[in-house]
């Protein structure tokens, strides 16, 4: 069944700015700033030079010296205060947070509106079936933001809570910071198998008791744990609940993830979400077949471990499937590529990696 209104390419968008949210959704290491806070008013910041600018502009260049530096936000925070004279935190640190996905772009705003029915069966996870993937590069919109909050996407942060996230944005740079000089100091990344054990035991131990001070020079920062949240800040729907209504899309809008009568997939996102869906459910049940509840744990940074090797695989087929449909790229980034443990990042040496995602001999 074709329907039109499901393309996210229906206006014609650029194919540089596919390109470009192409390559940023395979750099898994780009840090994420939330969107500008919202004020009553657009809101401007004066730079050292006497220049004024607006907050969502100075967002926005911020950004771009993310991307500039491959990541690095140590880097590009350096950066920023050099040309700007401004702490970038305090321009990035939102005063509202998400609490489901949605976008701040004029492009998925007007997705929203244009698919109520969308939103209100799945609304979730409906935001990653619009042109999500170009909200990377697209403009702000303050109109976007506005109803995002209006409409329950976002919640509005009281100012102690909002110092706190800015607080751990700072902890965590700071942190940061400190294990990228100890990789500077020893020549070698921390994921690197080059280092001395002990010597890598000892600096974990300096780095877990900098972790405990930044805690007490900024209150509100949480740690480098993952998934550790700020106190007060409001819940993001959890990742099983997005995967459940992922099923749930795939088996009640199977037209959604058809081809159309151009030969071309009538929703990329949802296309490849199908055939990344049935990846997942086959190294599922290699991972089951060997006693494990499902691929995304057990075995970490283990090499020789089959669930290690599973989610290598995984990995590696969720990159194939985003240089061909970089719509994908914020369902992996945002949902599936968070469900998994962190492992090493060695390559998979494996003939069949296919079949070993099936079910093995066990490890």
């Amino acid at each position: 069944m074709f329907q039109e209104k499901y393309r996210t390419d229906r206006d014609g968008l650029l194919e540089e700015a596919r390109s470009q949210a192409s390559r940023l959704f395979l750099v898994q290491a780009l840090a994420r700033f939330v969107g500008p806070a919202a004020p009553t008013t657009v809101p401007t910041l004066e730079d050292k030079d006497g220049f004024v600018w607006q907050t969502s502009a100075l967002h926005d260049e911020m950004f771009k010296m993310i991307q500039q530096n491959n990541g690095d936000r140590i880097a590009a925070h350096e950066q920023f205060v050099e040309r700007f004279g401004i702490d970038p935190i305090t321009v990035t640190t939102s005063k509202s947070v998400a609490v489901r996905p949605t976008g701040d772009t004029e492009i998925s705003f007007n997705f929203k509106k244009q698919n109520p029915e969308l939103f209100a069966e799945f609304p979730n996870i409906a935001y990653y079936l619009g042109p999500a993937y170009l909200d990377e590069v697209a403009e702000f919109s303050w109109d976007a933001y506005y109803a995002s909050i209006v409409e329950g996407d976002r919640e509005r942060l009281d100012p102690e809570t909002w110092l706190r996230m800015m607080n751990d944005t700072k902890g965590q740079l700071a942190y940061d910071k400190r294990k990228q000089d100890f990789e500077d100091e020893y020549g070698l990344l921390w994921n690197d198998a080059g280092w001395d054990t002990d010597l890598k035991k000892q600096l974990a131990i300096q780095l877990s008791m900098y972790a405990e001070d930044l805690k007490q020079d900024y209150p509100g920062y949480v740690g480098p744990d993952f998934g550790a949240e700020v106190e007060g800040v409001p819940s993001h729907v959890s990742t099983p609940t997005m995967i459940a209504e992922f099923e749930r899309l795939i088996a009640q809008r199977p037209e959604l993830h058809e081809v159309g009568e151009d030969g071309e997939p009538i929703n990329p996102a949802a296309f490849a979400l199908d055939q990344y869906l049935v990846a997942r459910a086959h190294a599922n049940s290699g991972a089951q077949a060997e006693g494990f509840p499902s691929a995304m744990d057990a075995g970490q940074g283990d090499p020789e471990h089959h669930n290690y090797q599973r989610r290598q695989v995984l990995r590696e087929y969720a990159a194939s499937l985003i240089r061909q449909h970089p719509e994908f790229g914020p369902i992996w980034e945002g949902v599936f590529g968070r469900e998994m443990i962190d492992d090493a990042e060695d390559e998979m040496d494996a003939e069949d990696a296919w079949t070993m995602m099936g079910a093995g001999d066990g490890s």
